[in-house]
């Protein structure tokens, strides 16, 4: 499913190391004159929803948030943000940065919290920081990463910030890419898995400009339709518009990919079990020996609208 959002990955840089990132945290910063530039381009062809920022921290580049914002904000756009809360030792300061937001057009702010960032973040500032939102009417959705070693521990900290404060929680289990190298469970068969993608952005933008479509921080630069540094935006629109790679994980999600591989590349994943659909696609499109499969590989060699009407 296509949302009509916009995220951006305004910094890479991050003040924990929690043991399940696989994030390079290099130092790259997005331009905000590009990034009002790109959210004024796209509003003038989609109905846009939300603009969301991401990391890295975001409130690394408070500047940045606040001025994008009030950009938005003239635009009758709403903002989302994700924070890590380290920055939350003094309520003055968070008030003072969530009323600004929030009279901006902040409508939900989503909290990283587990045991992994427990390790680097005091519980203190999390409940600090939820207590103000929940003061100032601000929507707040605590999202979790848990493993096997992990799970009971993060459930317990979950616990006692319920019993402090309001917010929805989203769980999700840690994907092994990259440093991620953990032992989760629930993990599924490749025929167990949707035949979708669950969400995709019209654009998620790195902070060295890379543009592609998918949320997650696994996703390959293999699947990037451009740079935002040195593109123009009606080249970037176009080949988003017709990549059809996008078009099969969008409809198929990446069982699309597996089933239009040959035989001796699906012999690679099969048999393997997977978190969820992202690690599935992370793993496929990151393997060395499909990228030449993805330069070619076209939605109607398989014909798909059987799977779409199901």
């Amino acid at each position: 499913m296509i949302t009509n959002n916009l995220s951006f990955q305004i910094t890479w840089d991050c003040d924990a190391k929690c043991a399940h990132c696989f994030q390079e945290h290099v130092n790259y910063n997005l331009s905000i004159e590009k990034t009002i530039e790109l959210i004024k381009f796209m509003s003038s062809r989609y109905k846009l929803t939300h603009i969301n920022f991401t990391g890295g921290e975001p409130f690394l580049r408070y500047d940045f948030l606040k001025e994008v914002m009030q950009y938005n904000n003239r635009l009758k756009l709403k903002s989302r943000v994700i924070t890590n809360c380290k920055w939350c030792e003094s309520e003055e300061l968070i008030y003072e940065r969530i009323e600004e937001l929030t009279a901006n057009g902040l409508d939900l702010v989503t909290v990283s919290y587990d045991y992994f960032h427990s390790r680097y973040i005091p519980l203190e500032n999390i409940i600090r920081f939820i207590k103000v939102c929940n003061k100032i009417g601000l929507d707040v959705v605590l999202y979790s990463s848990l493993s096997t070693a992990t799970e009971q521990k993060t459930r317990a900290l979950i616990e006692k910030l319920k019993s402090k404060t309001n917010f929805e929680v989203l769980y999700r289990w840690v994907i092994p890419p990259g440093k991620s190298k953990l032992k989760t469970m629930n993990t599924k068969k490749i025929e167990d898995l949707p035949n979708c993608c669950s969400i995709q952005n019209i654009y998620t933008i790195w902070p060295n400009g890379e543009v592609l479509t998918c949320c997650s921080v696994g996703t390959s630069k293999k699947l990037s339709v451009g740079n935002l540094n040195h593109d123009s935006f009606e080249d970037l629109l176009n080949r988003r518009c017709n990549n059809d790679i996008y078009k099969i994980i969008e409809h198929e999600g990446p069982k699309g990919i597996y089933d239009r591989l040959p035989n001796e590349l699906k012999n690679l994943f099969s048999g393997k079990r997977y978190v969820n659909n992202c690690h599935f696609c992370s793993e496929i499109v990151n393997h060395p020996e499909t990228f030449k499969y993805l330069k070619v590989m076209k939605i109607n060699d398989i014909d798909i609208a059987d799977k779409i009407l199901l």
